[in-house]
């Protein structure tokens, strides 16, 4: 799902969304995720946040409530393909050592796999794994 806030500093603007909507498939298809619903909305002043807008006429999509809850998520589990959006990279002074920490959203890690970093392709081994409190 893409939400697309802030639509009102673009008096609503769907040529302004679509390009922002074009933009995000283009790069999500790097990922290979291609069913992304996306969303204009104005979080300040609560379009298409609970209820459709009049301030989107060209919209006719539900609102940001309703496809969240709604949205089918159950068959995108995926337990083969591990992912890992990176949330904090860790790297302290006076120390040698980076890590990366983020929640799995799929699939399992182990130590001597190959991981891709993506979109830039950056490939390495995963040497050590910790979690919170081990």
């Amino acid at each position: 799902m893409l939400c697309v806030n802030k639509m009102d500093l673009v008096g609503f603007d769907r040529a302004r969304f679509d390009a922002i909507r074009a933009e995000f498939a283009e790069f999500a298809a790097k990922l290979e995720v291609h069913d992304v619903e996306a969303i204009p909305v104005s979080a300040l002043l609560g379009d298409n946040i609970t209820e459709r807008s009049g301030n989107t006429p060209w919209y006719d999509g539900p609102s940001l409530l309703y496809h969240l809850e709604n949205v089918h998520v159950v068959s995108d589990k995926n337990l083969i393909d591990a992912r890992l959006p990176v949330q904090y990279v860790i790297r302290p002074r006076d120390s040698d050592f980076r890590g990366v920490a983020g929640t799995v959203a799929s699939g399992a890690f182990a130590v001597g796999d190959d991981v891709v970093a993506l979109p830039s392709g950056f490939t390495t081994t995963v040497a050590e794994l910790y979690r919170p409190g081990e």
